[in-house]
């Protein structure tokens, strides 16, 4: 953790850090004499100086209408307020449970604080969002008590704000949902605030919740504090400055080539279209490497480089396909893009470089592919439905290991990835349009999903409901678990996914329907789990009609074409048209039957 401006006086930790352009330096006190405690507080502050600086201080002039930006603008903007919201004692908790308070049956007021009062509100909140009129009435009660602004409001496009008016309403289903942990001495963070808490609470499991709580109201107010403090050290210098003195430095160093850092960090600046490093978000970053990964030789496409952007042949890829560059030169230009970034985070013009984030990794040379993987035949998955795992083990599966017969059912008729099936929660099954359909999103911090572009609502196919996976969804509500498939452990880093990869490569079992070229260690062609999504990908290609688009969303692949951006919650009935064209040639009916039979007992 970055503990530059962190500085001790007597018993307690201060932040210090010198005013730009000035000789005054701020200084705070982070009132808490815990070493671990500041040294997290200092890294919160920091990260966030600049993001509440952009958000509120006036660098967004235009109203915003594109439903991403809103959407993240909204999480911020609700963030600010939930983070005043939960300090006790303090003005918006005051209005809030003057909001709340409820009279019970014996005529006495109950206080908004008290259980019963939180937990009517809390019924009140679930149906505003689930009904627009009582939506209307609850946001209006809510929206004139909150920290956000009218000036902050009208920033979003009138045809978004009723997104405002829907996340509003969850953010305080949050907030009285940490009241009533509080009141029963349970220490929850609202989901808005688990990124910038999740290690704090984890700090110290020997402590009592008191001591718990305080630590976490303290950081709170501290955190709110630094909402006011302007920052500009990330605005003296533009990209293309930083750029130029950055060049001139590694000269003097003895760069020998420094052509070709001025081409890649020139290309960064191009693509991501900004003028401040502080500027490109993680999803610029992610976006940049995409089309990075997919420009093509610029020795042999010199004039498509000098009629188009970078942007611009990007979008030409799908119609062209041509040979993309090696993953060498990829990987090179990161290098030199990422040691840019990382002498700007040095000099203090950047507070990270998210170049180096997991989501934005460099590609390896080692993990450059040697061997091709290839899709299921109908025969091969003909013997997968007969193996020992929907047979003799069928029963036993259902009972103990249920991911061995539902997992690959969803990976060959709905293309997920072993992650997002193996991370599903009873919550991610969603009914829109009246139709069923589950939902990929890392809303939670054991999910592992491939990227925020990989965030989809995707309709379920109507063979899956057939076999019964919606039942067996229901069984496991009403046993009270919160997973699809709780049995899988979770490893870190790799999520749930490696706990079922385990049973699935056991070579005995892949031998019951895998020939064995494909399981020889030398193969140059190969057959594995993702091999389903290779499958699913493959069989609704031929399905006519199907535009790549509609695929590319159903697959959770970043497309920046028309067609895909059509697709999502509100074209789901021509998403469940498409996916139900897709069939293959095989019998799951008496895998069916065993299914229902053992669901109702």
């Amino acid at each position: 953790m970055n503990t530059k401006y962190l500085i001790k006086k007597g018993n307690c930790f201060y932040f210090k850090r010198k005013i730009p352009n000035n000789r005054k330096c701020i200084t705070i006190s982070l009132q808490t004499d815990s070493l671990n405690l500041a040294k997290y507080l200092i890294n919160m502050i920091n990260f966030n100086f600049t993001k509440l600086f952009l958000l509120y201080l006036g660098k967004m002039d235009t109203q915003l209408e594109e439903k991403d930006e809103v959407i993240k603008y909204i999480k911020e903007l609700l963030k600010k307020y939930v983070l005043e919201a939960i300090v006790e004692y303090g003005e918006l908790e005051e209005l809030r449970h003057q909001d709340f308070t409820y009279i019970n049956e014996d005529g006495i007021p109950l206080d908004g604080g008290h259980p019963y009062s939180i937990e009517k509100a809390k019924a009140e909140i679930h149906l505003g969002i689930h009904n627009e009129e009582i939506r209307e009435n609850l946001y209006n009660r809510i929206i004139k008590r909150t920290n956000i602004t009218n000036e902050e409001i009208n920033k979003i496009a009138k045809n978004k704000q009723g997104i405002l008016k829907f996340k509003l309403l969850k953010a305080e289903n949050e907030i009285l949902l940490y009241d009533n942990a509080r009141n029963n001495q349970i220490l929850e963070v609202p989901n808005l605030l688990k990124e910038e808490f999740r290690e704090f609470t984890n700090l110290d499991f020997q402590k009592s919740y008191e001591a718990k709580q305080e630590e976490f109201q303290n950081a709170l107010k501290i955190k709110q504090s630094q909402t006011t403090i302007h920052n500009n050290d990330y605005y003296t210098k533009t990209l293309l400055e930083l750029k130029e003195e950055y060049l001139q430095k590694r000269i003097k160093e003895g760069l020998k080539d420094p052509k070709r850092y001025d081409t890649d960090i020139q290309m960064l600046i191009e693509i991501t279209n900004k003028t401040y490093a502080i500027e490109i978000t993680q999803e610029d970053m992610k976006e940049f490497v995409i089309i990075l990964e997919h420009l093509p030789d610029k020795n042999k496409f010199g004039k498509l480089y000098q009629e188009n952007s970078y942007r611009e042949i990007y979008k030409l890829y799908e119609k062209m396909k041509w040979e993309k560059n090696s993953i060498t030169t990829v990987n090179n230009r990161i290098i030199r893009i990422s040691a840019f970034l990382n002498w700007c985070v040095d000099d203090e013009y950047l507070d990270k470089n998210r170049l180096a984030n997991k989501k934005t990794k460099i590609i390896s040379k080692k993990k450059a592919k040697k061997w091709e993987r290839i899709s299921y035949t109908n025969e091969d998955l003909d013997r997968l439905f007969k193996s020992s795992w929907y047979t003799m083990d069928l029963l036993l599966n259902l009972k103990k290991h249920p991911d061995k017969i539902f997992a690959p059912l969803l990976g060959l008729y709905q293309g997920f990835r072993v992650n997002e099936l193996s991370s599903l929660y009873i919550k991610d099954i969603l009914t829109i349009k009246n139709i069923n359909c589950i939902n990929i999103e890392e809303d939670e911090e054991d999910k592992h999903i491939k990227g925020d572009l990989s965030e989809r609502i995707v309709p379920i196919h109507p063979k899956l409901i057939e076999v019964g996976f919606l039942d067996y969804v229901a069984y496991q509500k009403k046993k009270g678990q919160k997973r699809i498939f709780p049995n899988l452990y979770y490893t870190n880093g790799k999520g749930y996914g490696q706990a079922f990869s385990k049973k699935f490569n056991k070579k005995n079992f892949k031998a019951e329907f895998i020939d064995e070229d494909f399981l020889q260690s030398g193969a140059k062609k190969r057959k594995d789990f993702h091999s389903f999504r290779h499958t699913f990908t493959e069989n609704l290609k031929d399905v006519k009609g199907v535009q790549d688009g509609a695929l590319d969303y159903l697959n959770g692949h970043y497309n920046d074409s028309h067609s895909q951006k059509t697709y999502g919650k509100r074209n789901m009935e021509r998403l469940y048209k498409i996916i139900s064209k897709l069939e293959y040639d095989f019998d799951l009916t008496e895998i069916e039957n065993e299914i229902r039979r053992y669901l109702k007992n």
